[in-house]
C-alpha cells in the first residue's frame, strides 16, 4: 500500500472546494480560510511564507467561484 503526502496546495484545494456551496459569504470563507492557515501555522505545520505564497491564489479561486 502507498500513502500519499498531502501538501498545502491539496488541503487547499479540499477546503476551497467545501467551501464553495453556500450559506457561506465571501467574507465569511475569507475569514475560514485565514483562521485555518493561521491554526496550521500555530501548530508548526507551514510557514509565514508558505501562508503568504497561497492565501492570494486561494482567496481568488473563491471570488471566481461566487
Amino acid at each position: 500500500m502507498t500513502s500519499k503526502r498531502l501538501t498545502l496546495e491539496d488541503v487547499m484545494d479540499s477546503l476551497v472546494m467545501a467551501l464553495k456551496p453556500k450559506p457561506f459569504t465571501i467574507d465569511e470563507k475569507r475569514l475560514i480560510i485565514d483562521d485555518f492557515l493561521t491554526l496550521l501555522q500555530r501548530r508548526g505545520l507551514v510557514t509565514s511564507s508558505e501562508i503568504f505564497r497561497v492565501e492570494e491564489a486561494y482567496f481568488k479561486k473563491l471570488e471566481e467561484a461566487v
